[in-house]
């Protein structure tokens, strides 16, 4: 994270962050705001980008992902707190930058 956030403030380069919950939770304006960051026009096959993805052949371990529908995911990682217990204290910053809950 510090990697990335010092080559964003060293190199112009324009950049257009996603965060996933909020394209789950509004996917069209999420999705409709990065095709204009892209230049690509947006449409209504965005939405169904699953169906497009599965007449395709996809060759990549996250292959069965693309294939299904966005999941919310928020909160799953409270499951494995007691693991992530030692690196807490590490992603505290980023949780607090990002506005994460803890």
């Amino acid at each position: 994270m510090r990697l990335t956030e010092a080559h964003l403030a060293a190199l112009p380069l324009p950049v257009h962050v996603v965060e996933y919950s909020t394209l789950v939770g509004s996917f069209d304006a999420t999705t409709r705001t990065l095709a204009d960051f892209v230049g690509a026009a947006w449409s209504e096959n965005v939405r169904h980008f699953n169906r497009t993805a599965a007449g395709r052949q996809i060759s990549t371990p996250s292959g069965p992902q693309v294939r299904r529908r966005l999941y919310d995911g928020s909160g799953q990682w409270r499951r494995y707190r007691a693991q992530l217990e030692p690196v807490l204290p590490v992603l505290q910053p980023w949780v607090s930058r990002y506005g994460y809950l803890p």
